[in-house]
């Protein structure tokens, strides 16, 4: 299992959402975007569905990735301020399974 750690967390009351930066330590194969948001939101202790996983960066030379996260308060703040492909791209994974 990959090792996560929360970096940065920054709440922004304006957005309603609390912004996060994590790092994960890959030892096998890189994750999925739903398994990097699914263990997020046991690190924070969030709804799954409130977690949006907006950018992931590998470092180079490095199988280090810097996840770039937020956690909304409500889903119609997360339409809202969501863009449709990114809303997508973070529920993609669980329609394929």
């Amino acid at each position: 299992m990959n090792k996560m750690k929360v970096v940065n967390t920054k709440e922004n009351k304006l957005l309603k959402r609390v912004e996060i930066e994590a790092l994960v330590a890959e030892k096998e194969a890189s994750m999925s975007r739903h398994d990097i948001k699914t263990q997020l939101a046991k690190a924070v202790k969030a709804d799954e569905k409130l977690v949006v996983v907006e950018k992931i960066a590998n470092h180079f030379g490095s199988r280090d990735v810097l996840v770039r996260a937020y956690v909304y308060n409500d889903e119609v703040t997360l339409k809202r301020l969501t863009s449709e492909h990114m809303v997508k791209r973070n529920t993609k994974a669980v329609a394929e399974e």
